[in-house]
Order: structure tokens, then C-alpha cells, then sequence
């Protein structure tokens, strides 16, 4: 959930 990887909504965005 990070401004980085929009398509993660319920999920842990960790990707550039």
C-alpha cells in the first residue's frame, strides 16, 4: 500500500 505500486490496494507494495 505505497504511492510506488498503485495496483497493490490489500497487499504489501515493496516494488519501485
Amino acid at each position: 500500500n505505497f504511492p510506488l505500486d498503485l495496483a497493490s490496494v490489500e497487499a504489501p507494495a515493496i516494488n519501485g
